[in-house]
């Protein structure tokens, strides 16, 4: 819930509001909370722009878990970082044939 209290705080927090209170309001919010504490959510939105979103979309991939294991699996893991470099548009002077040479 703290996450969420924040992603809804956060982006109110302009940069006209003093650090001080941003500061407190953060140390508010996640006060008691030991695991993660971001500082910055994205928005779904924002999300949806991202490359890995993207390469979900294409290769029909619905979560990041099933994402993360299609880009492990020694089946498939060639693939996604072939994949990859081709989006990102990496310029080779010799193009690989596989990821792992």
């Amino acid at each position: 819930v703290p996450m969420e209290i924040w992603a809804h705080l956060h982006p109110k927090l302009t940069p006209d509001v003093p650090f001080s209170v941003h500061q407190k309001c953060y140390s508010t919010v996640y006060d008691g909370v030991d695991d993660v504490r971001p500082s910055w959510i994205p928005t779904k939105a924002c999300i949806e722009q991202t490359n890995i979103a993207k390469m979900m979309h294409k290769l029909g991939i619905d979560s990041y878990a099933e994402f993360y294991q299609y880009s492990i699996h020694p089946f498939t893991r060639n693939d996604f970082w072939i994949q990859s470099m081709q989006e990102l548009n990496v310029v080779w002077e010799t193009i690989p044939t596989t990821a792992f040479q």
